[in-house]
């Protein structure tokens, strides 16, 4: 969008259970505001429509989903938290492009690098999120040689950049990096992938309710909930210090297995080692 400008976002509802129940959906952006009462059921689905004024840099747009209460005494609370980026061209002569804002895992991103003035080593890097085997570097404008660089002042026009993203990833906003006379700025994209939850995380020791020791036995359970199946995960549990550093639990805490759409249960087991300030575990998806 062009500074100043004016934005539409639509947010879609769509009922999972239930009956009819009324719903406020509140939008945000900087510091503009809408609300709009919608009813909603399962298999129903509602478009909330709402222009706004773009602002001079990228920014947020946020949505919360939240039950309808008639009396100002009535506590309510957020049933849905989400947003969108709206990309904002901050520069006239110098910007980053995407073909759509949002992406299956998977699927190929489509970039316009735009330079409409001469510009000196200018590039454009791949989301630092992903990991990847080769360079991150996915345009220049520079010429690289053994010995030295050989810059191109003088490049000017629109510049196509293809990214294919993994077939595994997990849901969530990534972020390219672009350059140009020395300015630094990001263009960020929503992915669509894989969703893990995880449910009843519980960590028992050898003595139901007793105080964990250094060297007991630890046996971690937990029910792992998502929306597509991994051929190939890595759990992991361990402990952790006073000071966030993650603590090996030994061999018997990590795993690799493969999982189902839906709901997996996980059991992993450990020794508490020394010097370790309270039981925690991570489990997330890996490749």
């Amino acid at each position: 969008y062009q500074p100043g400008s004016q934005a539409t976002w639509t947010v879609s509802l769509t009922g999972a259970s239930g009956g009819p129940a009324s719903y406020d959906v509140a939008m945000r952006y900087v510091t503009q505001s809408y609300t709009q009462t919608v009813t909603l059921g399962a298999g129903q689905t509602v478009h909330v429509p709402w222009t706004f004024d773009v602002g001079p840099a990228g920014n947020r747009a946020q949505v919360v989903v939240s039950p309808h209460v008639e009396n100002d005494e009535d506590t309510t609370f957020a049933l849905i938290i989400d947003s969108r980026w709206v990309p904002v061209i901050e520069d006239p002569y110098a910007w980053l492009e995407s073909d759509k804002p949002s992406y299956q895992a998977g699927e190929t991103v489509h970039l316009t690098m735009h330079l409409l003035k001469p510009n000196d080593a200018a590039f454009v890097l791949a989301p630092g999120e992903i990991a990847a085997a080769g360079s991150p570097l996915l345009w220049s404008n520079l010429t690289l040689t053994e010995t030295y660089t050989i810059t191109n002042p003088y490049t000017v026009g629109d510049f196509p950049i293809d990214y294919p993203l993994p077939a595994t990833l997990r849901s969530g906003r990534y972020h390219f990096l672009y350059a140009y006379d020395s300015e630094e700025r990001t263009l960020p994209i929503d992915v669509h992938g894989v969703d893990l939850f995880t449910e009843d995380l519980a960590v028992a020791g050898p003595a139901p309710g007793a105080p964990l020791l250094p060297g007991d036995p630890l046996t971690l359970t937990a029910r792992l909930r998502l929306n597509a199946p991994l051929a190939s995960a890595t759990l992991l549990a361990y402990a952790q210090q006073p000071d966030n550093t993650p603590v090996d639990l030994g061999p018997l805490a990590s795993q690799t297995v493969s999982l189902v759409a839906g709901e997996t249960p996980v059991t992993l087991h450990g020794v508490l080692p020394a010097s370790v300030h309270s039981p925690a575990s991570a489990l997330p998806p890996g490749t």
